[in-house]
């Protein structure tokens, strides 16, 4: 399940796609690999960090 968002707007105000894995398919793919790279540069959140 998929919940792009749409600038400020809430969750319920926006589409909620189910992407499948399928053969031959292409987004669910796509989207896992963007996940998986956004995921594999994340740190911890820190309060107080200034960047």
């Amino acid at each position: 399940m998929v919940n792009p968002h749409t600038w400020g707007q809430p969750a319920s105000a926006n589409p909620l796609l189910q992407l499948r894995n399928t053969d031959g398919g292409e987004w669910f793919q796509r989207y896992s690999d963007s996940f998986e790279a956004v995921w594999a540069s994340a740190r911890p959140w820190t309060p107080d960090r200034r960047e």
